[in-house]
């Protein structure tokens, strides 16, 4: 018990010492030598956790795509039929945003080590991205049904959801844009909801009359969402 208390501990080691050296020099520059040295390991307690860099770029992806997942399991809505689309939009995007930015070296860690990732492990790498294409389709599947959202495939609503806020706050954790996507949430769930839902004309009130007249956004749920009527 207490030799695999130790196995772990050291195979833990290894990981975090892979981790801070892949995001401070990138994957290529990082040598099985560099990770022995900052993890106090030797090359036999290494290989015995381990078959080499490949596997330990791996075992960290999909950790990361893990927690990412975990994540959006905790803010998805319930499938409900009186699940508000618009407020499903705004958990997603705002559950996202809030994980990135607790977690931004894990989002550049991603970034980093996909391109690495060998083809015999991408499936397990696509079956974390099926996880949450599954929890976001049976959350949809309700609201497709009842006219609420455009019926697309998963995949498609995914991507609508995640995508663009995905790569706006990658470029920003890049250093490539100043544009902090947090302080944009709103125009993201926006954009979203006027693609997904199902689009109706908007009557402004109160402050929003004497704005300039907006483009028509997307349903009753959208309207109530950014102080329409």
């Amino acid at each position: 018990m207490a030799k695999d208390a130790r196995a772990r501990k050291t195979k833990t080691r290894i990981l975090q010492a892979a981790e801070e050296l892949f995001l401070e020099q990138g994957y290529g520059e990082t040598t099985l030598k560099d990770i022995l040295a900052r993890a106090h390991t030797s090359t036999g307690s290494f290989y015995h956790q381990l078959s080499g860099k490949p596997e330990v770029a791996e075992e960290l992806c999909l950790a990361c795509l893990e927690s990412q997942l975990i994540a959006i399991r905790s803010v998805i809505p319930p499938p409900t039929p009186r699940a508000k689309a618009v407020e499903g939009v705004q958990s997603l995007i705002g559950g996202y945003l809030k994980w990135a930015i607790e977690k931004r070296h894990l989002v550049k860690l991603i970034a980093t080590l996909l391109p690495h990732v060998r083809e015999k492990t991408m499936s397990r790498i696509a079956a974390k991205e099926a996880a949450i294409d599954g929890m976001i389709a049976a959350w949809a599947k309700q609201l497709i049904k009842s006219g609420k959202m455009r019926d697309v495939p998963p995949r498609v609503i995914s991507a609508l959801l995640l995508g663009p806020t995905k790569a706006l706050f990658l470029d920003w954790v890049r250093g490539m844009s100043d544009v902090d996507p947090s302080a944009h949430e709103a125009t993201l769930v926006e954009a979203a909801c006027s693609v997904l839902l199902p689009l109706a004309p908007v009557k402004p009130s109160g402050p929003e009359a004497r704005r300039p007249k907006r483009t028509p956004v997307a349903g009753k749920d959208a309207a109530d969402l950014f102080g329409n009527t």
